[in-house]
C-alpha cells in the first residue's frame, strides 16, 4: 500500500512539473498585446515586469523539477533542476522567434537562469539547515504525573508549586 502511495506521489510531482513547464511556455509564447493592462503595467514597472515573471516562472519550475528528479533518484537533483529550467527557458526564447510580435531576449534568459538559481539555492539552504531540536511531547497522564511529583517533592509547599495561589 505504501509503495502505491509513493508511486502516486511521484506521478503527481511529475504531472505538476510538466503542467508548470507547459504553462510557462504558453505564457511566454503569447503575443504581448494579449496581456491585460499593457499601458498601466508599463507605467508601474518601467524596468519591465516580464523579468520578474520570468524569474518567478523558472524558479517555480526549478523547484518542481528538483522534486521530480529527487523522486526519480537522480544525482544532484537541485543542480540538474536549475540546468533543466534554464534550458527550458532557452528553448522558450528560441521558440519566440516563430511568434509574430515576439523576439528572444538575452535578458529574459538571464532572468530565467536567475530564478532557477535562486530557487535551488533557497532549497539547498533549507535542506542544509539543521533540524530543530525538540523534546518529545508528553502525554496528558505523563504531564499530570510530573506535576504531582513536582508538587509532592520534599522541600516544596503547595503554595510555591502553584503561583496562582500566591
Amino acid at each position: 500500500m505504501s509503495r502505491r502511495r509513493g508511486v502516486g506521489r511521484a506521478a503527481a510531482a511529475h504531472l505538476a512539473t510538466a503542467a508548470w513547464a507547459l504553462a510557462a511556455m504558453a505564457l511566454l509564447l503569447l503575443p504581448v498585446e494579449s496581456f491585460p493592462g499593457g499601458g498601466l503595467v508599463a507605467q508601474l514597472f518601467p524596468w519591465g515586469p516580464d523579468k520578474l515573471v520570468h524569474t518567478l516562472l523558472f524558479g517555480g519550475l526549478a523547484l518542481l523539477a528538483s522534486r521530480s528528479l529527487r523522486l526519480l533518484g537522480a544525482p544532484a537533483p537541485l543542480a540538474l533542476a536549475a540546468l533543466a529550467a534554464t534550458a527550458w527557458g532557452a528553448l522558450a526564447e528560441l521558440a519566440q522567434r516563430l511568434v509574430p510580435g515576439r523576439a528572444p531576449e538575452a535578458a529574459d534568459l538571464l532572468a530565467d537562469a536567475l530564478g532557477a538559481a535562486l530557487a535551488v539555492a533557497a532549497a539547498a539552504l533549507r535542506e542544509a539547515r539543521p533540524a530543530a531540536v525538540s523534546r518529545p511531547r508528553r502525554s496528558q497522564p505523563a504531564l499530570a504525573r510530573a506535576a504531582r511529583a513536582e508538587r509532592d517533592a520534599p522541600g516544596t509547599s503547595s503554595r510555591t508549586a502553584h503561583p496562582a495561589n500566591e
